[in-house]
């Protein structure tokens, strides 16, 4: 059984030619969509997708702690965890 975390990323959002462009700088993840609620859509859906894989949660683990500190746009996601690193049951850091 895994455990569901749930973190808070900042994103930056842009508009390009009449495409919205969301970028997480911390993954190194980006996505589009056609308005600035479908781009934030799917980097969310990117980003669930990229942190369920195990190499990357192990790769990022630091990131992936100490997420929610920053402050700028917040998407966010949900993923099930493969590795351990220092959440609790419920997905919350643990001190």
């Amino acid at each position: 059984m895994s455990n569901i975390v749930k973190l808070e990323l900042p994103i930056s959002i842009t508009e390009e030619d009449g495409t919205y462009v969301a970028v997480c700088k911390l993954f190194h993840v980006a996505s589009q969509g056609r308005t600035e609620n479908e781009a934030i859509d799917n980097i969310r859906e990117a980003l669930e997708l990229f942190l369920e894989d195990e190499d990357v949660q192990e790769q990022f683990k630091d990131i992936i702690i100490s997420c929610g500190s920053q402050k700028e746009e917040i998407v966010s996601v949900k993923f099930a965890r493969k590795t351990s690193f220092g959440f609790g049951p419920q997905g919350v850091p643990s001190s």
